[in-house]
C-alpha cells in the first residue's frame, strides 16, 4: 500500500470524508459505491429437510447445512453427500453461482456464514440453508462480503434461539450491504480467492506433515508396530511403567473463567488454545492435559510460571523424557480414555486414567535420539502453521480494507 492510499485509510478511520468519497449509514464509501438491501439482489430460496439417513453413494448431489462451516470456505465445486430422485423431488435445487447461507448456529456470530457453488451440476441443498441467486452482481465478491466482519455484526443482531440460534430469510433480505462497480466487485474477488488458494495449499502441505509424523510415531513409539524401531543402533530392552510412577500429577484449582485478557501468566484450561491469568499457582516444566470437553486428551507442554483449571491434569516432575512422555500421551492417551468411557457417557478423564497409565519406555540415551526426530518434525509443523497464520491475517487485512472500498482495487 502506498503513502496515499495510508494517509486515505487513516483519514477515513478518523471519520473524514476523502476527495471521492461519502458518508452514509454503513460509513465512508467510495462515490461510485451503492447500497443495496441483499433482498434486491436477486431471487431467495430455502432448503428443504435432507437428512444422513437420506444420502446414497450415488445419485444426485446434495449438500447439509454443516458442510458450511466444516468443509467449505468462500467457495467450493463438489459435494459429498448424494440423495435419490424421490428426495431430490422434495428438496430445492441450487446452480452454480449461488450463494448458501447457514440459517443456524451455536452462537449468534456463526448464523449467516455464506459460501457460494462454483460447480457445474445443480445440488439439492437441505433444510438450514437460505439460497441466494444474485443478478449482475459477483457471486463471489458477494460471498466473501457476506463473512466479512461488518456483515457478521449485521446478522449476529438478528440471531434468536438459545441452544441453537437462528436467522430467517427476511432478515438475510434486510442486510445492507455496500456495492462497488460489477469489474472492481470482480477484481476484489479475484485477489481474496488467490490468497484462498495459498492459504489451501498452505494447509494441504500442513496435513502431510501431520500424516508423516503420525507414521514416524507409529514407528518409533508403538513396538506392535511392524516398522517399529527404525533407528539404528539401539538395542536396549525397552521397559513397562506407570505414569504415575514416573511423575507427579495434580489438577488445576480455577474456573475456566478466571481467565483475564491482561494478565502476566499462561492459563490452561480444556481448550487447545491457552488463555492468560493474572496469578500463577505452578512454577514447573509439566504437561497439561485436557480432562473433558471436546478436546479431552489434548496435551501441552509449558515451561514456567503458570495456572490451570480445575479439569486440567498437571503431571510434572519426570523421572524420564518429559517430551518423549507428551509423544506417548498423544498417540496412546485417546484410546485409553475411550477404552474406559461407559456406553452413551462423554468421555473424560479420570486421575487413575492417568496414573495408571501403562507405557514401555527405551533406555535414556534413545528416548533422546526418538525425541529429536520427533520434535524436527514438530518444529517444521510449527514453522509452516506460522506461514499459514500469517497468510490469514494477510487476508483479513486485505478483506477489511478491499471490501470497504478504503483502499481501491485497479481495474484497468
Amino acid at each position: 500500500m502506498n503513502i496515499k492510499a495510508k494517509e486515505q485509510v487513516l483519514k477515513i478511520n478518523k471519520g473524514e470524508v476523502p476527495q471521492g468519497y461519502k458518508k452514509t449509514k454503513l460509513g465512508i464509501i467510495p462515490e461510485d459505491w451503492s447500497l443495496k438491501n441483499l433482498g434486491s439482489l436477486g431471487e431467495f430460496k430455502k432448503g428443504k429437510g435432507i437428512s444422513i439417513k437420506d444420502t446414497i453413494e450415488t445419485g444426485l448431489p446434495a449438500m447439509m447445512y454443516g458442510d458450511i462451516y466444516v468443509k467449505y470456505n468462500t467457495q467450493f465445486n463438489n459435494v459429498d453427500f448424494r440423495i435419490n430422485q424421490n428426495t431430490a423431488q422434495n428438496s430445492t435445487k441450487v446452480n452454480k453461482g449461488d450463494l448458501l447461507f447457514t440459517g443456524s448456529g451455536e452462537t449468534a456470530i456463526e448464523i449467516g456464514k455464506c459460501i457460494t457453488y462454483q460447480g457445474e451440476e445443480p445440488i439439492y441443498i437441505g433444510g438450514d440453508i437460505i439460497g441466494l441467486t444474485p443478478e449482475k452482481n459477483d457471486s463471489l465478491f458477494l460471498a466473501y462480503q457476506q463473512n466479512s466482519y461488518e456483515q457478521i455484526k449485521q446478522k449476529a443482531r438478528f440471531g434468536q434461539g438459545h441452544s441453537v440460534v437462528h436467522i430467517y430469510t427476511h432478515h438475510i433480505k434486510s442486510l445492507i450491504i455496500a456495492l462497488p462497480p460489477l469489474l472492481e466487485q470482480q477484481k476484489i474477488a479475484e485477489i481474496l480467492s488467490t490468497c484462498d488458494t495459498v492459504i489451501k495449499l498452505k494447509e494441504k502441505l500442513i496435513e502431510q506433515k501431520k500424516l508423516q509424523k503420525k507414521y514416524l510415531m507409529q514407528a518409533l513409539l508403538d513396538p506392535k508396530s511392524p516398522n517399529f524401531r527404525q533407528l539404528a543402533g539401539f538395542n536396549g530392552e525397552w521397559k513397562e511403567v506407570k505414569l504415575g510412577d514416573i511423575s507427579e500429577i495434580t489438577t488445576g484449582k480455577l474456573d475456566a473463567n478466571a481467565m483475564n485478557e491482561n494478565g502476566s501468566y499462561k492459563f490452561f484450561t480444556c481448550a487447545k488454545e491457552s488463555y492468560l491469568i493474572n496469578k500463577y499457582a505452578f512454577d514447573t516444566e509439566a504437561l497439561l492435559v485436557s480432562g473433558n470437553g471436546a478436546n479431552v486428551g489434548y496435551v501441552h507442554h509449558y515451561k514456567g510460571k503458570f495456572n490451570a483449571y480445575q479439569r486440567t491434569y498437571v503431571i510434572d516432575k519426570f523421572k524420564q523424557n518429559i517430551m518423549l512422555i507428551k509423544y506417548m500421551l498423544d498417540k496412546f492417551l485417546k484410546a485409553r480414555i475411550y477404552k474406559e468411557k461407559s456406553e452413551g457417557n462423554i468421555p473424560y478423564i479420570r486421575l487413575d486414567t492417568l496414573s495408571k497409565m501403562k507405557i514401555k519406555l527405551p533406555l535414556a540415551i534413545e528416548q533422546k535420539s526418538i525425541v529429536d526426530v520427533l520434535s524436527t518434525a514438530d518444529q517444521e509443523i510449527n514453522f509452516l502453521e506460522k506461514e499459514l497464520e500469517q497468510q490469514k491475517l494477510k487476508k483479513k487485512a486485505l478483506m477489511q480494507l478491499l471490501l470497504t472500498g478504503k483502499v481501491r482495487v485497479n481495474v484497468s
